[in-house]
Formats: structure tokens, sequence, C-alpha cells
């Protein structure tokens, strides 16, 4: 079964997630939407909404992803062991095998923080969601180091170091070849040594001391809106696809290239003058640096007083924080014959912070160990 706006009611009923009597009473609207999967938002004027998602493709590799994530709210709602996973996640309504649909409780009105920060000109940046991330993320990551044998134990799930640390490798295989078969931004990867060191040193030294999201970015933590207004500090993370046993910097250093991201896509690449210079550039972005960096601050002090940070996290969160933004930036140009200059500058900053991370940490984003 395939869902549709048509057809989702009687999915609904039948899977008891709502009563004839809500619809008769008119608390039952829909608003779906289609990307990678089909979801729909049902949302209820005297109850909690839902949120059902279903893969447009059901292939295997798709197939599996759905299934990590279900297992996910399955474990987290079950198993002792995965209980520090439980708030950072929105309420689980269950996982429909069959017809592979996933159903959740709505975070609200629930917004992405990427289009939340974007809600207004020159962005919107409070730190207390930078502090509340920071809180959610550490205690999860400081708690479930204590659970991981037991969880590691009884979990089928990944704990391969992220594919961008290959990155090198597939550079040097695609320039090898005599083909263009590698995507430019591994060209710009082969072209810098320094960038390739630092990815194999992070690969070589790669730990799996807890579960991490291993997609972490803005898009994916949900902040609640509720009669137009942030509700009470409430942040979710969802789309657990890619979850895995793997280090705790990934996750941080994640959370860091995502405000990074939205600085440098912010930036514009010419005017009516021609082509800016890179410094023209980031004096020019929508979304500028110093009105992000309070945020950031407030998520890195956060995080190392609730998550037991050691003395060396911050110098591989931001070592994370580089290969996350090579991972963006061959995710924005994979489909392009040309490189965008925005690619260029993404992949430029992420050699800048690979080579030289406790100095992007001071200089960059003005963080202390």
């Amino acid at each position: 079964m395939i869902l549709t706006a048509e057809n989702l009611l009687d999915y609904l009923l039948e899977r008891q997630l709502i009563t004839l009597g809500a619809v008769v009473d008119g608390d039952y609207r829909v608003a779906p939407s289609t990307s990678r999967h089909a979801t729909f938002r049902v949302h209820r004027r005297d109850a909690p909404g839902l949120f059902l998602k279903q893969p447009q493709q059901w292939d295997a590799e798709t197939l599996r992803t759905v299934h990590r994530e279900a297992l996910c709210y399955e474990l987290a709602a079950h198993h002792p062991a995965f209980a520090p996973l439980a708030p950072l996640l929105p309420p689980f309504h269950g996982f429909d095998p069959e017809h592979q649909v996933l159903a959740l409780g709505l975070v609200g009105d629930g917004q992405s923080l990427g289009a939340h920060h974007q809600g207004t000109p020159g962005g919107s940046f409070p730190p207390w969601i930078g502090a509340t991330l920071g809180r959610l993320l550490g205690r999860y990551h400081h708690d479930f180091r204590r659970l991981r044998d037991t969880a590691r134990g009884s979990a089928p799930l990944p704990d391969h170091p992220p594919w961008i640390l290959n990155a090198p490798r597939m550079a040097f295989a695609g320039a090898a070849s005599g083909k263009r078969a590698a995507p430019q931004v591994l060209e710009l990867i082969a072209r810098d040594p320094s960038m390739g060191e630092a990815l194999e040193g992070l690969r070589r030294s790669w730990s799996r001391e807890t579960l991490i999201h291993g997609d972490l970015k803005l898009q994916n933590c949900v902040v609640a809106i509720r009669d137009g207004e942030t509700a009470g500090g409430e942040i979710k993370v969802v789309d657990w696809e890619l979850a895995s046993f793997g280090e705790a910097s990934w996750d941080v250093g994640s959370i860091l290239q995502s405000y990074l991201v939205l600085w440098v896509l912010s930036m514009p690449w010419d005017n009516a003058d021609g082509a800016l210079s890179t410094e023209d550039r980031a004096r020019s972005a929508a979304l500028p640096l110093e009105a992000i960096r309070p945020l950031v601050q407030a998520f890195w002090h956060s995080y190392r007083e609730h998550g037991g940070a050691g003395p060396d996290l911050l110098q591989r969160s931001l070592t994370a924080t580089g290969a996350r933004l090579l991972q963006t930036a061959f995710e924005y140009g994979a489909a392009n014959r040309e490189v965008h200059p925005n690619v260029v500058l993404l992949v430029q900053l992420a050699s800048n912070i690979l080579t030289q991370p406790l100095h992007a940490a001071a200089e960059l984003l003005e963080l202390e160990p």
C-alpha cells in the first residue's frame, strides 16, 4: 500500500492512530510532502499531531536505512541500554514493516533549525538553542558510553567510519584511472596532501564509543513551535537512518559544520562589478558569522559541561567538522559538471580546519578547550 492524501485516513483508522470521532469532529488536517520519502503531517486541534514517513523507492539500500531508523526508535522505547536516546526523539507510534511506514508524533508545529534560523532577515540565532542542543547531545553521549557494550551486543547497527574519511583513496583511484570518474570535489582533495593526511588520521583512530546519529545537521533538528513561538526549549533529533556506533566528536563536529555551511552558503559570489574576493564575500554574508558565534559557543560550552568531554575532544571535533564540510561539499557538487564557487569555498574552509583544528576553533569560532 502506497500512502496518499486520499487513502491516509483509512490507514490511520486501520492502525488505530486516529479515531473516527476525531474525524467527524473536524479534528484532522493533513499536510503531505515528498522528497526522498513521502511524508504526512497530521495536525490535530485537540490531540498531539502525527508524522508518517514512507520511502519513495523500495530498493535494498533504502529499506536498510529505513529499518535502521525504525530500530533506533524501537530500542529507545523498549531496551534499557538505549534509554538515553529517548529524550532526543519525538514520540514513537510504531513501525509498519509491511508497508514500510514509520509513525511518530509531531514536535508541536515542528520547524527545522535550518528554517528557523533563516526565518528572519539576517537570521535568528538565540544562544538557548545551542545550549539546549549541547545539553541533549552531551547527556546522551555521556550516558550511552556506560551502556555501549550491552547496546553493541544487542543491536545490529554498523560501526564503520564515515565514508568521507576514505575520500583520499577514492580521489586517487579516480585520478589514476585516467578518467573523470571522481567528482570534482574528490579531485580538489587529491591536490591537498595535508587534507588527506588529516582524514586518514581520523579514520585510523576512529573509536566506537557511543551511538551516533551519523547525519546530524540543522535540517534534522526540529524545534517545537506552538502559536507561532518556540515551545519551552523543546528540540528533537529526527532522521536516524545513518545511525551507527562511532565517536561522539562526529556528532559534535556535524553540528559545528552545519552552522559554518549556513554562513558560507549565505555569501554572495558576485555583484554588479563581477566576482567577489573571499574576504568581500565573507563580509557580505546574509547570515554573518558574528551573529552565529554566540549560539555555537553556547552549544560547545553546554556539551562540554554535560558530555564529560576529554581534553582532546575539541581538536577531534574540529577535525570532524572539516571532514563533514568536505562531505557537504561533495553532496552539493556531485551532481554538477561545474564546481560552484561556494563548493570551492567549503573545500578551502575544510582544508584550513583539518590542517589547524585548534587554530580554527580559537580564531574562527572562538571556542576554548
